[in-house]
Formats: structure tokens, C-alpha cells, sequence
């Protein structure tokens, strides 16, 4: 199925986040109308039939999920090891590639900052600069989960 341009659009919104927004926000994101955001939606579920992920709905806000029968790929990258907001910490580095821990926070939350040192603590993460230059980095542990090349 091909998705419109404003499915698409937000398709990107949600997937570049973890935590479920509602249509007001997506709408603010995009600049688009709240019904418009709502349409799409609805065609986005629509799309993720027979996908690995879904369209999740909680109280009106949505994400984007992995269907329980793949569960097995987070728990590859270590979903018992890690809490849940650690691993959307580390989605959030791996998504923003070397960011500083407030690039992390103005996404996540200031209560991002417990996770960020989980993830340091356990070796998924380290941490290089100092001060304002500080950079997250993802280690040799991230990509030996993941199965790729770092």
C-alpha cells in the first residue's frame, strides 16, 4: 500500500519518537490540520497490517509498536537487561547519533538523566568531552546486539 504524503509525514513523526503523542501535537509538528493528522492516522493503521509493527492507540495518543510475535528483537538488544526508559534513552542516541545528554533530554524529558547513567553504567553508552561538549556514544556492546558493525 503506498501511503499519501501526509501519512507519510506523520509516519515520521512517530517514528522518530517513542513516546505516544496526540494528534494536537503531531499537528503542531507538521503544520498540519488536527483532522488532516487524524485521516492519516487512520490510514497509517491501515498500512501496518502484516507489518512487524503496528499503530498503538492509549487514550487517544499514538505510537508506533513492535507486535508482540517480534518481541524477541528487543529483547535481543537487551530488554531484560535494560529498563524501559533506558532503552528509549538508547534509541534516542542511536537515533540522534552522538548527541549531548540535553539533545536527549529536550526529547525525553529531564528525567531522562537516571537512564542516560544506567546506560553508562552497563556499558552501552560512554560518555566523551567534558562540560557543554559532552557526547554520547554508543559502544562496541550496542552494535554486538544489534548484530551490526559500529
Amino acid at each position: 500500500m503506498n501511503l499519501s504524503e501526509r501519512a507519510r509525514k506523520v509516519e515520521a513523526v512517530l517514528f522518530s519518537t517513542d513516546k505516544p503523542m496526540l494528534p494536537e501535537e503531531i499537528s503542531a509538528i507538521l503544520g498540519m490540520d488536527v483532522v488532516e493528522v487524524q485521516e492519516a492516522l487512520q490510514e497509517l493503521e491501515r498500512a501496518c497490517e502484516g507489518r512487524a509493527f503496528f499503530l498503538a492507540s492509549y487514550n487517544g495518543r499514538y505510537v508506533l509498536e513492535l507486535r508482540p510475535e517480534y518481541s524477541w528483537v528487543a529483547e535481543r538488544l537487551g530488554r531484560r537487561e535494560l529498563s524501559e526508559g533506558a532503552l528509549r534513552a538508547l534509541a534516542a542516541v542511536l537515533e540522534l547519533g552522538e548527541p549531548r545528554p540535553k539533545d536527549v533530554a529536550d526529547i525525553l524529558g529531564q528525567g531522562v538523566y537516571r537512564y542516560l547513567k544506567e546506560l553508562v553504567e552497563k556499558g552501552y553508552v560512554r560518555v566523551e568531552g567534558s562540560g557543554r561538549n559532552r557526547r554520547l556514544k554508543p559502544t562496541k556492546k550496542v552494535w554486538d546486539r544489534l548484530r551490526v558493525q559500529g
